[in-house]
């Protein structure tokens, strides 16, 4: 019985295995999560990844984003309103390090996960995640709209 038992696990593991690797590899424009593959800050920049997130009449999408460390994402409003991509402020849990909505315009600026502006149709704000976890983030001028950004 214990042998049986032992088998079970076994292939749950391998199966678990296989698909967690795999999903790395998934596409599409409507999935809710992708799956970066990209190295670390200590390797060379141009392999460096980029991430596109788009800013709709209705929402962010993907809604939530895997990455690594020294990704960059860009976040592209593609609406006919403007929007004001930010990381949730304090006391929201998973709150970019360091953030602090008051670094807008100094030099810090490049440091702080926030757009310091609204973007008006057509433009693009980027980021790059140093930090490992995951960071929410939400538009200022649309509330309701959040996302998360899993940086491993």
């Amino acid at each position: 019985m214990n042998k049986i038992i032992i088998g079970i696990l076994a292939v749950i593991v391998v199966f678990g295995a296989v698909y967690y690797f795999q999903s790395g590899s998934q596409t599409g424009a409507d999935q809710e999560a992708i799956t970066g593959t990209s190295p670390t800050a200590s390797v060379p920049q141009d392999t460096v990844k980029s991430y596109e997130i788009l800013i709709t009449d209705k929402s962010f999408s993907p809604l939530r984003l895997e990455i690594k460390s020294g990704d960059k994402v860009v976040f592209k409003n593609t609406d006919t309103k403007t929007h004001w991509p930010a990381s949730v402020p304090a006391p929201l849990t998973g709150r970019y390090p360091g953030y602090n909505s008051s670094k807008c315009g100094t030099v810090d600026e490049v440091n702080n996960f926030d757009a310091c502006r609204a973007l008006a149709p057509g433009e693009t704000y980027s980021f790059v995640f140093k930090e490992i976890g995951s960071w929410g983030y939400w538009d200022k001028q649309t509330p309701s709209w959040t996302g998360l950004i899993d940086v491993r």
